[in-house]
């Protein structure tokens, strides 16, 4: 994995959400930076700033997604910041930590390396004795032309998704979005002869 510099305020601040919804995450999430001391740490339990990262694959067709055994269900890797303020090195960390892929880049779509912009509702936790909080989440677009993969603790099972096989997933509202950012990076792609 190639190091990248990332200024999270700097990005968050040319970043163009792509509709109403992520508008809204966008400005809760620069509002929770302004008024945040210790934005990546669990210790703040108002919330707190994560990395995820899609990884598709060389040519854009297929997507490798972790069936999360905590969650029990399909997601995308991605994981807390525990302290790291370069939230693209936390997110290439749980990539590969949760694939064993280290043969991987960063992609940047419209001038940004962030592709998305969340803030989920993180149910109490009394086993970690954690209150309800959010979490501010901030993903990337990974791509890699390794197929195999290695299967963490984490995690069930991985598996490589096709797009079409990805949208038959649950529909969630991040998920939704996601779905047209990569519809409209294929279709680029295409258009402009960089299909391998």
């Amino acid at each position: 994995m190639e190091k990248f510099r990332f200024n999270l305020i700097e990005e968050l601040n040319h970043y163009q959400p792509f509709d109403i919804t992520e508008a809204k995450n966008l400005q809760l999430t620069k509002d929770f930076i302004k008024s945040n001391k210790n934005l990546f740490s669990r210790s703040n339990l108002v919330g707190h700033i994560n990395g995820s990262g899609f990884l598709l694959s060389k040519d854009l067709s297929q997507i490798l997604l972790t069936h999360h055994k905590a969650l029990n269900k399909w997601l995308q890797f991605g994981g807390h910041s525990d302290g790291d303020e370069n939230t693209m090195r936390v997110a290439m960390r749980e990539t590969f930590e949760e694939s064993g892929i280290k043969n991987f880049k960063p992609l940047r779509v419209n001038g940004s390396y962030i592709v998305d912009v969340a803030v989920n509702d993180i149910p109490s936790n009394e086993k970690k004795k954690e209150p309800a909080h959010k979490h501010y989440d901030i993903y990337f677009m990974f791509t890699t032309p390794q197929k195999e993969f290695v299967i963490s603790e984490e995690s069930n099972d991985l598996k490589w998704f096709t797009f079409e096989e990805f949208k038959q997933l649950e529909p969630t509202p991040n998920r939704l979005r996601f779905i047209k950012k990569w519809e409209n990076l294929r279709s680029k792609e295409i258009t402009n002869g960089n299909e391998k």
